[in-house]
């Protein structure tokens, strides 16, 4: 394994978490920290850049601490088609956003889609241009998953596949860097994942595994116990 299997949720600032996850009275602006006391992975969805600045991300780096790690969904406005000039100033400026954290950003999730042309430009083109920052994982509609010229850019520029994680199957193979998301609550099945992760991770690089919908929370840190007691 070349290093610690990432586990966390999708962002942290759920509403319907207090008086379950968060106690009923946490304060909105305390929940970040108190998420850092139980894991110490999240991922920072797309939609949630919205109005962000870098004091807010500022903020995130003095409510958590050096070693835990954020997962950076990548905003709308950075996988949409346009040209690359425009492409290219957008990611400086997110690059800019991100300053306060960055020593503490894992990597980059790119949700891309639907159009297999859009796609292979955007590899094309601004996979060189994120790689020299940080590690990337890509999330692909089905039908992109067995495009040909789609994967050839994925392997080329090493780039990892997301991976709806199931038990019975395997993450997809290639890249440095590789997101998966789960719901599983069940210990037995969490294991087979955290397993296949850990495979996954000695022949690759770093992987993360991220929960969502109900119980997310619970999920994750039952999933981070399970990891540490296998050593993943």
């Amino acid at each position: 394994m070349v290093e610690e299997l990432l586990v966390g949720t999708c962002g942290w600032d759920h509403d319907a978490w207090a008086g379950g996850f968060y106690p009923a009275d946490l304060p909105r602006d305390w929940r970040l920290s108190y998420y850092c006391t139980g894991l110490r992975s999240v991922l920072v969805p797309e939609a949630s850049w919205v109005g962000v600045t870098p004091a807010d991300t500022a903020v995130w780096a003095e409510d958590s601490y050096p070693e835990f790690r954020f997962v950076l969904a990548l905003p709308a406005e950075l996988v949409s088609p346009q040209p690359f000039s425009a492409a290219e100033q957008r990611f400086h400026e997110f690059l800019q956003l991100i300053a306060p954290i960055q020593s503490q950003a894992a990597g980059l999730l790119a949700t891309l889609g639907p159009e297999a042309s859009a796609v292979e430009a955007w590899l094309r083109e601004m996979v060189p241009l994120v790689k020299r920052h940080y590690r990337l994982c890509v999330d692909l509609a089905a039908p992109l998953r067995g495009q040909a010229g789609v994967m050839d850019a994925l392997a080329r520029h090493g780039v990892g596949l997301c991976w709806r994680a199931e038990p019975q199957e395997s993450p997809p193979a290639g890249g440095d860097f590789l997101v998966a998301f789960s719901r599983e609550h069940e210990p037995d099945a969490q294991r087979q994942v955290i397993e296949s992760l850990d495979r996954w991770m000695g022949e690759a690089g770093l992987a993360a595994l991220f929960f969502d919908g109900p119980g997310a929370g619970v999920n994750a840190s039952q999933a981070r116990t399970i990891a540490e007691l296998l050593g993943v």
